[in-house]
């Protein structure tokens, strides 16, 4: 029992892959839900849609410049309380840069060449479809696997790491913000349920192994997040 509550998300993300290798269909009939023939992805363009889609690729640079300025200015003693916290910033900063950044956007996604549902046959694209955690060539860049905009929900777990007092509580808002952006790229047909799932597993990942390297130690009664 000790070994499984050690190592929850790791055995989380093999059953995980496992559900996904065994049942590749499964990401087909939850796309299948939001899919009209002759309509297409009928919800792509709600308000709730529209709203979070345009929220996430406006919010990018420039916390991506806040986190850099904050980073830069928590180096001044005369700060006080930023000076003290100077380690989580730069781990914040390094997360997003890490986690959003190079794992999902420049490797995962640049890589894995996986379509998204709006182009694939069985949605009335031309690509083929392919199952989760296989590497293929329907796409080119920015394809499918893993979620770039939820990547950006499921960030804000990593604060919870940064700030362990409210770890439980930072965790279950960057599970539920990743959830929703999900949502919103699945019923817009541009990702699968694995690609959200996923997504979350790179964050989860980069952000529990930047902690080791930058935060760990450095914190009274700090250990590896367990939530």
């Amino acid at each position: 029992m000790r070994f499984i509550l050690k190592h929850k998300w790791k055995l989380l993300f093999l059953l995980s892959g496992l559900v996904f290798i065994r049942w590749p269909g499964l990401d087909l009939a939850v796309s299948r839900h939001f899919f009209l023939p002759g309509e297409g992805f009928y919800l792509r363009n709600t308000p709730l849609a529209v709203m979070v889609y345009r929220f996430i690729n406006i919010i990018d640079m420039p916390l991506l410049g806040a986190l850099a300025a904050l980073t830069v200015i928590s180096l001044n003693p005369a700060l006080g309380w930023l000076h003290r916290r100077r380690r989580q910033v730069a781990y914040l900063l390094l997360v997003y840069l890490l986690g959003p950044g190079l794992v999902v956007n420049a490797l995962l996604k640049d890589h894995m060449g996986r379509a998204r549902p709006h182009s694939i046959e069985v949605f009335g694209g031309h690509a083929l479809f392919t199952p989760a955690l296989v590497p293929s060539h329907e796409c080119n860049r920015n394809c499918a696997f893993v979620s770039g905009h939820a990547s950006m929900g499921f960030y804000l777990l990593s604060l919870g790491f940064a700030f362990p007092r409210r770890r439980r509580l930072w965790l279950a808002t960057g599970i539920g913000a990743g959830a929703l952006v999900g949502y919103v790229r699945i019923l817009q047909g541009a990702h699968f349920l694995s690609d959200v799932v996923f997504a979350f597993f790179a964050v989860y990942a980069v952000a529990a192994i930047t902690y080791d390297f930058v935060l760990k130690g450095s914190q009274p009664g700090s250990t590896r997040l367990q939530a």
